[in-house]
């Protein structure tokens, strides 16, 4: 699924992000600089499609990143710091990849 070129940010997805001390303008970054997919979900709940991707900041924070697609903007879910583990995965993939 391809993403929107415009977010859909309300106060619902940016308290839930900040609740895991993430900002919006991180999130964009992340997505902004080639995100690796990871998988694509259904929610059980409401039968949407949700995409994970792991990107990184400007600044070089690892971010996981579950968004979905709503009347053509992206709308982030959730995002929150990659593990130790799925950093260093993440940082050598992308060290192949330059």
């Amino acid at each position: 699924m391809e993403r929107g070129d415009k977010y859909d940010w309300d106060q619902g997805n940016r308290d839930h992000i900040a609740a895991h001390n993430v900002e919006p303008h991180e999130v964009e970054e992340a997505l902004a600089n080639a995100p690796l997919h990871i998988e694509d979900q259904i929610d059980a709940i409401s039968k949407e499609k949700r995409v994970f991707e792991l990107g990184h900041t400007n600044a070089g924070r690892v971010l996981n990143v579950v968004w979905t697609l709503r009347e053509g903007l992206t709308r982030v879910v959730t995002a929150y710091d990659a593990n130790r583990k799925t950093r260093a995965g993440y940082n050598r993939i992308r060290k192949d990849t330059l």
